[in-house]
């Protein structure tokens, strides 16, 4: 019994193994999110494989922050087990090799590389069959015979298998017709030993021979290439030295193990390599292209049967029986069934009547549900053609497939005209390409956008200002389709724009060409604007001004004075007048002010609260001074008469002064509050022509009090 129970948990230790082995091979080993590897073949060597894929390597990494890419150079025998570990998570190599992963341990080829041959990109390459050039008594096929030959490897699809393709179809068999077949395990050591006599024939893939020459190594002279007989017609116009059929370049491919996210980042970082680029020049080639089709290659280890077809065409009993299996068990089967169907025939019967009864309900239901849709239809269509907005449908590359009516009021164009072109066919050329950046950005993305600003031309040719807002387009399997939306008929909003910005241009002008100070705060005493002639009589700059308390701004004049009345307006929210306020003047001489601090009314928060109107009468006190010593000599009867008219005088030109200020300022202030609500409208989009002439009413009253008040103001000094 102790026995039986030892053997029973020994079993179940071992099921308990072979349960948790079963999960680890089971269970999908994710890539490093530290360490990615990139396993190459170097088929010319470690040192040439790090030397020319450690830049591509570098590229991933700057290109995907969160990993780092390193190079794993394989050679041909440990390509397949590397894979077979997981010890990479990338795989660069022939595309014999990468025929055998992909069916044998699943990989997905992710781009194809584009050689260089000289200056010119190609994505494709054959075989090379080739000798001395002094030996004349190998050209023809039927030299070979008994000749001494090289390959790189038999796993090498441009040194070895793509000449024995050819070589096969012609009826030549290596192994046969040659006195030696030996490998040399990289392309530069079989065109080593050729060059050197070791052996009469040598076989590379092609530009193998180009890159030695460039690299100063051979001389193609040396050597020369044998073209097999039977020209093939898709290979003649490849630019670089060949014998063979071409075949698509080199697959990168990902394991299983790695995730869609990162294997789509590598693949769009490779796509947008730039020719060139580091990585481009270091590898020797013109970037990558999207992964072509292998099936060439298939079609090559099929006649040569090797790799993943190395039994192809040989069957055996088992064989036979694994495929063919089913033929006698559809024929129990089927006798079963027979009998079945005998059995089954009564009860389909009875069930019959009834399957019919249900179908004819559905049959009713389904028409009310598709009547019910075509009402709907109707509705949609009616709001869609009755619609003030410009609605439109267009596929993935911007091509219209639907437009509704209204597009021929704004545009001028019937649906039918526009149907199969793109927006951007109705635009300026500077405008289609602002537009087809923006869109091509967002179509990228694959998101919805909102009011996107474009002009299109009228068919009568003039320009129509339109605000696009969109959302894209999925099938039921999520791919993306296109775009549907609705364009918006701006123009008079933006005529109405143009013609705000225009006054509010006029009106900094006027505040800039002012000749008094003003000075213009917000609620909490923040200097807004600070116009030249502040900045020349008080000598602080505009940039140095705005943004500083009024308070705290160094004006050179008698603060005392000046904050006494300041915080009164500050706490009144009245309008007060400051006189004979002593400065100094930028040459540093005295100078007297006279100002006026007044209320502009808002309800918009960082705004202009306070006016500032600042008036030197230095000058004017100056020549009053003057004026009175002089009076001072004459008789004390002239004095008395001549002081009572002369301070008489200057009180009357202050008060018609003040009257100038007001009337002129109180009409500047409330066109300046008017503008500043249609700046608050337009950005709400509810910016109304009537707000627009009120502009209008107040720019003229303002400018004909301007003109009463300066006729006045002469008479009076006359």
């Amino acid at each position: 019994m102790g026995q039986a129970l030892l053997s029973r948990f020994s079993q179940n230790i071992l099921v308990f193994f072979a349960l948790l082995l079963i999960l680890i091979l089971l269970n999908p080993i994710t890539a490093s999110a530290d360490q990615i590897k990139l396993g190459v073949l170097a088929s010319r060597g470690t040192e040439k494989c790090l030397k020319k894929w450690q830049a591509t390597a570098d590229y991933l990494t700057q290109q995907i922050p969160d990993h780092t890419f390193t190079i794993s150079p394989l050679d041909f025998k440990h390509v397949k087990p590397a894979v077979s570990a997981d010890a990479v998570d990338f795989i660069l190599t022939n595309p014999a090799q990468y025929v055998d992963l992909e069916i044998n341990h699943g990989v997905t080829r992710l781009v194809t590389l584009k050689n260089l041959v000289g200056n010119i990109a190609v994505t494709s390459f054959a075989g090379v069959i080739f000798t001395r050039s002094d030996r004349k008594d190998i050209r023809v096929l039927a030299d070979f015979k008994h000749k001494s030959f090289m390959a790189v490897s038999e796993m090498s699809f441009g040194g070895y298998l793509t000449v024995c393709r050819e070589l096969k179809e012609a009826g030549i068999d290596l192994h046969k017709n040659s006195s030696v077949l030996c490998y040399g395990h990289t392309h530069d050591r079989v065109v080593e030993a050729v060059k050197n006599g070791e052996v009469d024939v040598g076989m590379v893939r092609s530009d193998t021979l180009e890159h030695l020459a460039n690299e100063g190594k051979i001389r193609l002279d040396e050597f020369h290439v044998i073209r097999l007989p039977g020209e093939h017609p898709h290979s003649v116009n490849l630019p670089i030295l060949h014998s063979t059929r071409y075949y698509p370049e080199w697959p990168l491919a990902k394991l299983q193990h790695v995730s869609e996210t990162l294997s789509k980042k590598v693949a769009v970082a490779l796509l947008t390599l730039p020719p060139d680029s580091p990585a481009a020049l270091a590898a020797h080639c013109h970037g990558w292209t999207v992964p072509l089709n292998y099936q060439t290659i298939h079609d090559c280890l099929k006649i040569l049967r090797f790799g993943p077809y190395k039994a192809a065409g040989v069957f055996s009993f088992q064989d036979v029986f694994k495929r063919y299996w089913h033929v006698p068990m559809f024929g129990v089967i089927f006798l079963l069934v027979a009998f079945a169907v005998a059995v089954y025939v009564s009860r389909i019967n009875r069930r019959l009547q009834y399957a019919i009864d249900v179908q004819n309900h559905e049959i009713t239901e389904r028409k009310l549900v598709e009547s019910t849709l075509h009402q709907s239809e109707v509705k949609l269509r009616n709001i869609v053609e009755t619609s003030s907005d410009w609605i439109w449908e267009m596929n993935e590359k911007g091509v219209y497939t639907y437009i509704s009516p209204r597009v021929h009021e704004i545009l001028g164009y019937t649906p039918e005209e526009m149907l199969g072109k793109t927006p951007f066919d109705y635009m300026m050329p500077e405008e289609d390409e602002r537009v087809s950046g923006l869109f091509g950005t967002i179509a990228a993305s694959q998101k919805a956008f909102k009011f996107l600003e474009n002009t299109h031309l009228h068919k009568d040719g003039h320009p129509v200002f339109l605000e696009t807002s969109g959302s894209p387009l999925f099938d039921q399997n999520g791919k993306h389709y296109g775009y549907h939306g609705i364009d918006r008929d701006v123009t008079e909003r933006k005529q109405k724009e143009a013609k705000l910005l225009n006054a509010t241009t006029q009106i900094e002008q006027l505040f800039s060409a002012n000749p008094l100070i003003l000075i213009s705060m917000d609620e909490n005493g923040r200097i807004r604007h600070w116009n030249p002639a502040a900045e020349k009589l008080l000598s602080i700059p505009a940039s140095q001004a705005i943004g500083q308390i009024f308070t705290q701004c160094a004006i050179p004049w008698e603060w005392t004075h000046v904050l006494k009345n300041f915080r009164d307006i500050l706490l009144r929210d009245k309008p007060i007048q400051i006189s004979n306020i002593h400065f100094k003047h930028p040459d540093k001489i005295d100078g007297i002010l006279n100002i006026l601090i007044t209320l502009i009314p808002t309800d918009t928060p960082d705004t202009s609260k306070y006016l500032l109107v600042g008036t030197d009468i230095t000058e004017r006190a100056l020549l009053e001074t003057q004026l009175l010593q002089a009076q001072k000599l004459e008789s004390i009867g002239q004095l008395s008469a001549g002081i009572a008219h002369e301070l008489n005088t200057p009180i009357q030109y202050v008060g018609d002064n003040l009257r100038f200020l007001q009337d002129s300022f109180g009409y500047l202030f409330r066109l300046l509050e008017e503008v500043r609500h249609c700046i608050d409208s337009s950005k709400n989009k509810s910016l109304s022509s009537e707000q627009c002439g009120n502009v209008k009413i107040y720019l003229i009253l303002w400018k004909n009090s301007l003109s009463s008040s300066a006729r006045s103001l002469i008479k009076n000094m006359e």
